[in-house]
C-alpha cells in the first residue's frame, strides 16, 4: 500500500499518482522550452539566410557598380548586353538593377524602390531592404557610388524557395 508520503507501495512500484503529478508539473514547462526553442531556431536561421543573401545582393551591385564611370562629374556605364547577362544570371533568382546620379536614371529599371524597411548594413559599404516591385516583395540592395550615384540590384527572396 502507498500513502501521500511514501512514493513506494510494499511491491516496490512507484505510486500512480507521482507519475501523473510530475507528468502534469513537468509537461507545461517542457512544451514552452520546446515551442521557445523552435521559434528561436527558426528566427536564427532565417537571420542567417537572409544575411547571406543581402550579401550576395550587394556583391552583384558591387559587379555592376565597377562598370560605372565618372567623366565630368556625369556617370556613365559601359556595361554591354552580354556583360549584363552574365553578371545578373541566375537559374533561381530575376535580377534588376538601375544606376542613378541625383534624381538622373542613368540606366536599368526605372521602378526599383529607392528606400524601403528592414534595413541591413550601413551607407558606407552598402544596405539592404525589403521593397515591392512587380507585384513581389523583394530584397533591394543600394551602394553609394561617387559623385552621388546610387546602384540598386533586386531579385525576389520568394524565388528563392524554389531553388
Amino acid at each position: 500500500m502507498t500513502d501521500r508520503a511514501g512514493a513506494i507501495s510494499p511491491r516496490g512500484k512507484p505510486a500512480q499518482w507521482l507519475k501523473r503529478d510530475l507528468l502534469i508539473r513537468l509537461l507545461l514547462p517542457l512544451l514552452l522550452i520546446m515551442v521557445t526553442t523552435a521559434v528561436l531556431g527558426v528566427y536564427t536561421a532565417q537571420r542567417l539566410v537572409d544575411r547571406a543573401f543581402d550579401s550576395w545582393l550587394l556583391d552583384a551591385a558591387r559587379s555592376v557598380g565597377a562598370a560605372v564611370r565618372f567623366e565630368q562629374g556625369r556617370a556613365l556605364v559601359n556595361l554591354p548586353v552580354a556583360a549584363q547577362t552574365v553578371l545578373l544570371y541566375d537559374e533561381v533568382d530575376r535580377v534588376y538593377f538601375s544606376v542613378h546620379q541625383g534624381e538622373r536614371l542613368i540606366v536599368g529599371r526605372p521602378d526599383i524602390p529607392l528606400e524601403g524597411d528592414r534595413e541591413s548594413g550601413d551607407r558606407t559599404r552598402g544596405q539592404a531592404f525589403a521593397g515591392w516591385l512587380d507585384q513581389q516583395d523583394v530584397r533591394i540592395a543600394r551602394i553609394n557610388l561617387a559623385g552621388p550615384c546610387l546602384l540598386y540590384t533586386s531579385p525576389s527572396p520568394r524565388d528563392r524557395t524554389r531553388s
